[in-house]
């Protein structure tokens, strides 16, 4: 089973206009040293905004089965999620 480290994560990005400024969401789905969903807004390298979300035990169960791909909703999901209320 391949495993996701800290250096190959699942990732999103998307641009988001916030007034008259641009920002860039990151969504990340990191298995070490715990599964949890890290999504930040960053203005240029600045980062604004950081939330930590744990992914739901059954998408780690599916991931232990199918493997990455299994995590894709997940990480969709939130990161959605999150552009939505910014």
């Amino acid at each position: 089973m391949a495993e996701l480290t800290r250096h190959e994560p699942l990732r999103q990005e998307s641009v988001v206009a916030l007034g008259d400024t641009e920002v860039t969401v990151v969504t990340e789905v990191l298995l070490e040293p715990e599964a949890l969903v890290v999504t930040r807004v960053l203005r240029g390298d600045e980062e604004l905004r950081k939330q930590h979300v744990p992914v739901p035990a059954a998408a780690v169960y599916d991931y232990e089965r199918r493997g990455r791909d299994a995590l894709k909703p997940c990480l969709h999901a939130s990161h959605l999620r999150y552009v939505q209320r910014l």
